[in-house]
């Protein structure tokens, strides 16, 4: 009987022995076992400090092979990384995972489904790729890259969680695919961004994403698809409100025609010599983009510019990746007050699209300030709060000038 006893008891611990993640470290990282062949990596091994990290697809532990399919959560948080590599054998990437770190680029091998909460907030990241694997973007995932400048959402992503990319604040354009079926609150919030494509329905959306993207002024959805037009707001765009406007779409239902104008910024002031640009597409080719002012016809912009987010975005439409139109505009040739550029990008069909912006001019009273000695700011007082400059009393020429120098992104 106490034989019988003591064999039950041993078999009961050796299963519960058997059940316990297994941890080790292997080549100064740690691991611990989620089945009996893979393991997630649960950052650097005591005593080690590298900020250069490979890791490696499998790992080898006592005579076993494992694969590494997880990053675990909190594995390299605070760990002054300027350099990561992830195998395509990882399928999640946890919470916190890289957070608050160096890192200013990293490739998502095309294995991810998972990205979870701040697993690359506060980085210095400068360009994001989703790849098409990735179903699911944490909260705050990406939040705080203030370099990020071009985010790439891959097709099938469905789910953009809440602050997922807020406080990047060199982010200007972004495209939503259409298989993203859910948005959370602020997602994109405290941007830089001038435009905004969605190419599916409308879903389960929080339309206060762009809060706080003030220089928001293009919105635009697939005609016919569901759930839109519709109105995000509060403090998104120039007034506080940006109302979604329709771009055509061809007779399958997939976008084959699209026009941004990203300068001009509507709502925003200008003056002196600056940018007038965007893009536009099409399955059939872009012929020309005319540009009126103030309702008459002035020139066509000069089409054909790099537009790697574009082309990241409509990679199966062909010219996609320069489709871009810039030229440089004297908006002080204008004259003061307010007035409206409109682009209107024609195919080789000869269907057309168009885009509009109504701006504030402010000039000088001399057209041409030429020399030093009519630039007085001895008298002036200087002030600052947030991304503004104010000088009051600047004396320029025979005027008085109150001025206020404000850091707009797209203008860089």
């Amino acid at each position: 009987m106490m034989r019988a006893l003591i064999t039950k008891t041993l078999f009961v611990l050796s299963m519960m022995l058997s059940a316990q993640a297994l941890a080790f470290d292997v080549g100064g990282l740690s691991y611990s076992t989620t089945s009996g062949t893979t393991v997630e990596v649960m950052g650097r091994a005591s005593g080690t400090f590298f900020t250069v990290i490979v890791i490696p697809d499998t790992v080898v532990d006592s005579g076993a092979t494992y694969s590494v399919t997880t990053i675990g959560t909190n594995a390299f948080q605070l760990n002054a990384l300027t350099s990561v590599t992830i195998p395509d054998s990882v399928t999640t990437i946890g919470e916190r995972a890289f957070s608050s770190n160096a890192l200013t680029s990293v490739t998502i091998p095309d294995s991810v489904t998972t990205i979870g909460e701040h697993a690359f907030s506060n980085n210095a990241l400068t360009s994001v790729t989703i790849p098409d694997s990735v179903a699911t973007i944490g909260n705050f995932a990406f939040a705080e890259n203030n370099a990020l400048s071009s985010v790439t959402i891959g097709n099938s992503v469905t789910t953009i969680g809440n602050f997922a990319f807020s406080e990047n604040n060199a982010l200007t354009s972004v495209i939503i695919p259409d298989s993203v079926t859910t948005i959370g609150g602020y997602a994109f919030q405290d941007n830089a961004l001038n435009s905004v494509a969605f190419l599916g329905s409308f879903g389960v959306f929080s339309r206060d994403m762009f809060f706080d993207n003030i220089a928001l002024s293009t919105i635009t959805y697939v005609q016919g698809t569901p759930g839109w037009p519709q109105t995000f707001s509060p403090d998104t765009g120039p007034t506080g409100s940006v109302t979604a406007t329709a771009v055509p779409a061809d007779p399958d239902g997939d976008t084959v025609f699209n026009l941004s104008l990203g300068e001009p910024i509507n709502g925003e002031v200008h003056s002196g010599i600056g940018n007038l640009r965007g893009w536009a597409i099409s399955d059939n080719g872009i012929d020309r983009v005319e540009i009126f002012i103030d309702g008459v016809y002035r020139y066509d912009a000069p089409y054909g510019g790099l537009r790697v987010d574009v082309g990241a975005a409509f990679p199966t439409v062909d010219g996609s990746l320069l489709s871009g139109y810039s030229l440089a505009f004297g908006y002080a040739d204008l004259g003061s007050g307010q007035h409206t550029v409109r682009a209107v990008a024609y195919d080789s069909l000869g269907n057309s699209t168009e885009q509009s912006s109504t701006f504030n001019v402010v000039v000088y009273d001399q057209n041409f300030i030429n020399s030093n000695e009519v630039v007085d700011l001895s008298g002036s007082s200087i002030s600052a709060s947030g991304d503004e400059i104010m000088i009051n009393d600047a004396s320029i020429g025979q005027r008085s000038y109150n001025l206020k120098l404000k850091w707009r992104t797209a203008e860089q």
